[in-house]
This record gives C-alpha cells, structure tokens and sequence, in this order.
C-alpha cells in the first residue's frame, strides 16, 4: 500500500509540474537538451527523495529548489572540465611546439648523430630524455636488466653528446658539472624533439 501512495505522489507531482520546471530549465540553460536533462535529473531526484518532497501547493516550489541545484551542479561540473580542457590544450600546445631550428651545420650533426644510433640505444635515449623515465623504470618498459640499459644510455649519449663537442666545451670552462649535466639534458631533449619532426628514421 506503501508504495502505490509514493507512486501517486510522484505520478501527480510530474503530471502537474514537469512542464513548469521545464520552462525554469529552459531560461536558465544554454540549449533545450540541457534543460531537459535539468528536468530529467529533477524528477529522479524527486523519486528518490519522496519522503522530503512536500505535498501541494508546494510540491512545485520544491521541485524548482531541486532544479537550481542539479543547474548549479551542472555549471560547477561545466566550468571544471573547461579549465581542465584549457590545461590540457596548453600542455598540448607546448608539446606539440616546434622546436628551435638549429643551423644547417649542427642540424646535420644531429642527424647524423641519430643515425649513429642503435635501435635499441636510440629507444633508451628518447624514454629517458622525452619520458623522463629511469633506467630502471626503462627496464621495465624494454623488459631489460637495468646493467644493460645504463650501458645503452651511456653509449648513446656519448655518440650524442660528441655532436655538441664545442658546446659542452665552453659548459665545462664557463658552468659547474651540475649545471653541465643539465645542459646536456636539454641538448638531448631538444635534439630528439628536432629529430622527430624532421621525421628521420
């Protein structure tokens, strides 16, 4: 007996009021699928919540209560996702940037330096300098002994590195080892993000 009063309750409260609390979505929605999503929304609330739902003349007041929240939640959960959107386009943006084109000189040695590359020492290089990952998170990835992938490592950013003797000369007369590490960092970075978009194999 219980449960045929709730239907009621529920079935009068839709019959009567869900074309007024459409009409409330629809001002404050930007399109007709949004508010009726409001009104849909509203009435499962409504469902599940009968016990708090007062009879008439309030039931409509009520349920516009109910609208303003699932509006309001909707905005709060739109505006996340559009800041959430914006950061990823950015970091999309900053990682799809171009990088700095070197002069025809250095761009050939870094070509040929690439090309020096095993394929394997080529795969460690790029998962340490693009991916940032350890050796022995690299193990992991190339199912290898960690040895083995410092080895690759130490191997590929020698044949590199020889590339930008000049300049990892004047980082070792002008900067301290620690800065020299990081500059070969970024060298190493910026040399696989020109490669790649050179599409050199």
């Amino acid at each position: 007996m219980r449960e045929s009063v709730e239907e009621a309750k529920y079935i009068s409260a839709y019959e009567n009021h869900a074309r007024s609390v459409l009409g409330y979505a629809l001002r404050r929605t930007p399109s007709p699928a949004d508010a009726a999503d409001v009104v849909a929304e509203t009435m499962l609330i409504a469902w599940r919540r009968l016990d708090a739902m007062p009879d008439e003349p309030e039931t409509v007041l009520w349920l516009y209560g109910v609208a303003r929240n699932v509006i309001a939640n909707s905005d709060r959960t739109r505006r996340r996702l559009g800041r959430l959107a914006d950061k990823l386009r950015s970091q999309l943006d900053e990682a799809l940037e171009d990088p700095p084109v070197p002069d025809p000189a250095l761009a050939a040695q870094i070509t040929a330096a690439m090309r020096s590359l095993t394929a394997v020492e080529h795969e460690v290089l790029t998962l340490t300098a693009t991916e940032q990952l350890s050796p022995a998170q690299i193990s992991v990835v190339l199912d290898m002994k960690q040895n083995t992938v410092r080895t690759h490592l130490h191997r590929a950013r020698n044949k590199l590195r020889s590339t930008l003797a000049a300049d990892a000369a004047d980082d070792s007369s002008r900067r301290s080892k620690r800065r020299t590490v990081a500059g070969h960092e970024r060298a190493e970075r910026t040399a696989l993000r020109f490669h790649r978009t050179q599409g050199v194999q």
